[in-house]
C-alpha cells in the first residue's frame, strides 16, 4: 500500500466530512505511525530496520571551534525509544574496519577520559535534533551511509508504506479517533501479531 492509498482508505473510513483534507489526514497518520512503531519496537527492536530508508553520501563535516565531526540528518527521524532514535545504522561507504555505535551524551562524557576510548575500533555517535555528532572519528572520512526511520509525512505519495500484520486496522482506527476528536483505546491493550522468527 502506498502513502496515497492509505490516505484514501482513511477518507473512506471517515465518510462524508467537509474537513477531510490530505494534509490533515497525513498529520494524524504521522501521530498514529509513530505510536505504532513504538509498540512494534517493544516486541522486536530489529523490526524498525524494515521501515528504514537508506541515505548514501551523507556528508561528514568538522566543527572548526570544537574539532568534532558531525553530519546533518538528510531527513527528519522519528523519536524512537532507544539511544539512536530513528537513526538505525551508520556505515562507511567504503569498506573500513571501524563500526558505529550509538551512545548518550553522558556515556560519551564518561568514556572520553578512558584510554580505551581512544584506541577502540569504533566511532561513537550521538543523535541531536538535526544532526549526528561523531566521537573518536578519524580524519579523511568525508561521507557515510545512514539508515533512517522517517516520519509518515516525509514520505512521497507513491512511496510504499509497509504495514505490519495486525497494525493496519489499529492505525486506521487511531487516525479516525484523532480526526474526530474522540479518545482512542490505549494501544498497549491491543495485540500486534508480529512474527519474530
Amino acid at each position: 500500500m502506498t502513502k496515497g492509498e492509505l490516505i484514501e482508505l482513511i477518507k473512506i473510513k471517515l465518510g462524508d466530512d467537509s474537513r477531510l483534507h490530505d494534509n490533515a489526514i497525513a498529520l494524524d497518520l504521522n501521530l498514529a505511525w509513530e505510536q505504532a512503531l513504538g509498540e512494534i519496537s517493544k516486541y522486536n527492536k530489529a523490526m524498525l530496520d524494515f521501515y528504514a530508508v537508506e541515505y548514501e553520501d551523507v556528508e561528514v563535516k568538522k566543527n572548526i571551534k570544537t574539532g568534532e565531526y558531525y553530519s546533518l540528518l538528510p531527513a527528519p527521524v522519528i523519536q524512537a525509544k532507544n539511544i539512536s532514535n530513528g537513526v538505525r545504522r551508520i556505515n562507511f561507504l567504503k569498506d573500513r574496519s571501524l563500526s558505529f555505535i550509538p551512545g548518550t551524551g553522558l556515556e560519551i562524557d564518561s568514556m572520553r577520559d578512558l584510554d580505551v576510548f581512544h584506541v577502540m575500533d569504533s566511532v561513537v555517535f550521538n543523535v541531536k535534533k538535526d544532526r549526528v555528532i561523531y566521537y573518536n572519528m578519524e580524519t579523511g572520512i568525508d561521507s557515510v551511509k545512514m539508515d533512517l526511520v522517517i516520519p509518515f509525512n516525509e514520505m512521497d505519495e507513491d512511496d510504499e508504506f509497509p504495514l505490519p500484520i495486525g497494525a493496519s486496522q489499529m492505525i486506521v482506527e487511531m487516525v479516525s479517533a484523532f480526526f474526530k476528536g474522540t479518545p482512542y483505546v490505549d494501544i498497549k491493550r491491543r495485540h500486534i501479531n508480529i512474527d519474530t522468527d
